[in-house]
C-alpha cells in the first residue's frame, strides 16, 4: 500500500485497503485491517472521493481524538478534510491540532536517531501549515467574486502563499508529498485548472528526477483532468490550452527518456494536429486562412 501511494496510484490504494478492511471486519484486533483503513483515508482526500471518507471516518468514535498523539497522522489529517467539506472551522482548527501532535511525536522518535530520519515528518508539518492557511477560504467562500485560489497561491506578495518557491528549497520527494496536498484543496475549491497544472507540476518533477513510474502517473492524471476540461465549452480558462499541449509534451519527454521514440513522435505529431485545428477554428470562414494552416501542417508531417 505504502509503494503504491508513493507511485501516485491512489485508486489502487483504495481498492486494496478496502479489500482488507472487509477481510479485517468484526475482528477487532485484526492490526492490518486498521492499518489499511488509514491508507484508504489518505487515498480519499487524494482523490477527492468525499464520500468515501465521510463513509470511512463515520464509524470512528471521537474518542479517537485524544489518542491522536500516537495514531497514524492520516487519521486526522483525514478529519480536517473532512471538515473542510463541512465548513467547520473549529473542526478543522481541532483536527489539524491532532494531526500536528502526532506529527510532532513521531519527529521526536525519529530526531533521537537521526536528523535525516526526521525529514518526512519535517514535511508533513509544512503539508499541515499549507492546509491550515488555506482552511479560511475553503470554508468561507471570499466575498471577492473575482477572487482566484491559483493566482492567491503562487503570489509571492506578502499576502500571496508563494507555492512555487516554498517547494524550489526542499527534496525532490518533500516536493511530491506537498504537491498532493494541494491537488487535493484545488479538487476541493472545485478548480480543476489548478488541479491539472498540479498534477502536470509533479509528473515533470518526478520526470526530472527519472522516477518513471511516478511521472507517467501523474502526467496521465493531468492529461485526462485536462483533455476533460478542454471538452467542456463552458471553461473559458486562458490557461487552459497551454497547460493541456503541455502535459502532452511532457508525456512526450518521458517516453523519449524510456526509449519509447516511436510513441514520442506520435504524441508530438497529435499536438501538432491538435494546434492545426485550434488555429483553423478562430477563423473558419476564410477559406484561404484554413489552406494555409493545412500545408503547414502537411509539412511538418512530411
Amino acid at each position: 500500500l505504502h509503494c503504491l501511494m508513493e507511485l501516485g496510484r491512489h485508486e489502487s490504494v483504495m481498492n486494496q485497503a478496502l479489500g482488507l478492511r472487509e477481510k479485517g471486519a468484526g475482528d477487532e484486533n485484526h492490526v492490518g485491517a486498521e492499518e489499511a483503513v488509514s491508507f484508504a483515508i489518505e487515498a480519499s482526500w487524494k482523490l477527492g472521493r468525499w464520500e468515501s471518507l465521510t463513509d470511512l471516518l463515520g464509524n470512528r468514535d471521537e474518542k479517537h481524538a485524544d489518542t491522536w498523539r500516537t495514531l497514524d497522522p492520516r487519521i486526522p489529517v483525514g478529519r480536517a478534510f473532512l471538515s473542510l467539506c463541512r465548513k467547520s472551522l473549529p473542526d478543522v482548527e481541532s483536527a489539524l491540532k491532532g494531526a500536528r501532535g502526532s506529527v510532532m511525536h513521531r519527529l521526536s522518535v525519529a530526531a533521537r536517531e537521526s536528523y535525516g530520519k526526521s525529514y518526512d515528518e519535517i514535511v508533513q508539518l509544512q503539508s499541515l501549515r499549507e492546509l491550515e492557511n488555506a482552511a479560511e477560504i475553503l470554508v468561507n467562500d471570499p466575498a471577492d467574486q473575482d477572487f482566484d485560489l491559483d493566482s492567491h497561491a503562487h503570489s509571492g506578495g506578502s499576502c500571496g502563499w508563494n507555492w512555487k518557491g516554498r517547494i524550489d528549497v526542499m527534496s525532490a520527494r518533500g516536493s511530491m508529498e506537498i504537491i498532493k496536498t494541494r491537488v487535493a484543496m484545488g479538487r476541493m475549491h472545485s478548480d480543476p485548472v489548478l488541479v491539472g497544472s498540479l498534477l502536470l507540476e509533479a509528473g515533470h518533477r518526478a520526470r526530472k528526477n527519472r522516477w518513471w513510474s511516478i511521472s507517467e502517473s501523474f502526467l496521465s492524471q493531468a492529461q485526462a483532468t485536462l483533455t476533460k476540461l478542454e471538452r467542456d465549452k463552458s471553461a473559458g480558462n486562458s490557461k487552459l490550452f497551454d497547460l493541456v499541449h503541455s502535459s502532452m509534451v511532457q508525456l512526450a519527454k518521458l517516453k523519449y527518456s524510456t526509449g519509447e521514440f516511436s510513441m514520442a513522435m506520435k504524441i508530438l505529431g497529435q499536438q501538432r494536429a491538435d494546434r492545426a485545428v485550434t488555429e483553423m477554428t478562430e477563423d473558419i470562414e476564410n477559406v484561404d486562412f484554413v489552406r494555409k494552416v493545412a500545408a503547414r501542417q502537411e509539412r511538418c508531417l512530411l
